[in-house]
């Protein structure tokens, strides 16, 4: 996945994309000052059903990372966590649902300048 590029400042590229993730059912919990974890979903419910386990019970997490960029502006990277015991069509599904998270904050942040 690519970086996001916006024109905000770190901080406030960084809180539009928290806001945005936890309004689409997302638990962000913070690693650092400019890193967090975002996740949702049940482990149980993956352990179980797999893939058909559904969009908001498939469980799915990854690491959101918020920087400056030189000459101003911010970057948000967003890297998914990777699991060997969820199968290939449930790397997928995975793969499916971090991309729908990318896009929550893609269309939360403006374009830079």
């Amino acid at each position: 996945m690519e970086d996001i590029y916006t024109a905000l400042a770190p901080a406030e590229a960084r809180d539009l994309a928290h806001d945005a993730l936890w309004n689409e059912g997302w638990t962000v919990t913070k690693v650092d000052h400019w890193t967090a974890d975002a996740e949702r979903g049940s482990v149980g419910a993956t352990v179980i059903l797999g893939p058909l386990a559904g969009d908001r019970q498939q469980h799915v997490k990854f690491r959101l990372q918020v920087f400056a960029r030189p000459g101003g502006g911010t970057a948000v990277r967003v890297r998914r966590f990777t699991s060997a015991d969820i199968g290939k069509s449930g790397a997928k599904r995975n793969a499916e649902l971090v991309l729908a998270g990318w896009r929550t904050i893609r269309t939360a942040l403006p374009e830079p300048d």
